[in-house]
């Protein structure tokens, strides 16, 4: 009896400790020319085309908070990794701020994208909190 309660107690436990454990984000799917979003750590595999897109995390944020005046509109500077035929590239794309969208090229692509939320004075916005809203697009 003992040693069944410690089973159950012990398998309590472990289920306990995974529910609390962050799971990474689940890979999308996404047709060249079609907008998808990704979170920090979250790729894309672009449909008919041997590339994936991984936003691996926002190394820079200077962007301009809309409600300040700056001498300077800033600049927001994301890593992601682009896999093409099975060799992976880090690349950091560079969107300035002020604007809803920036454009970056890689091999025969173009890459829309624009980097979520925008700032603002108040608030600091958290690496879990950024989203990277993307375009691919065959040149």
């Amino acid at each position: 009896m003992k040693r069944t309660l410690f089973s159950l107690i012990s398998l309590i436990w472990i289920i306990s400790l995974m529910a609390g454990c962050p799971r990474a984000p689940v890979a999308i799917q996404a047709n060249v020319g079609d907008e998808f979003m990704l979170s920090i750590g979250q790729e894309a595999h672009i449909s008919g085309e041997n590339l994936k897109i991984g936003f691996e995390d926002v190394i820079g944020d200077s962007r301009c908070p809309l409600d300040v005046t700056c001498i300077w509109e800033g600049r927001a500077n994301i890593l992601v990794q682009l896999t093409y035929d099975n060799t992976a590239y880090n690349v950091v794309l560079n969107e300035p701020g002020l604007t809803d969208h920036a454009m970056d090229m890689f091999l025969n692509y173009s890459i829309v994208f624009h980097l979520e939320p925008y700032p603002v004075e108040a608030a600091n916005i958290l690496k879990e909190d950024y989203r990277l809203r993307m375009t691919i697009n065959r040149q």
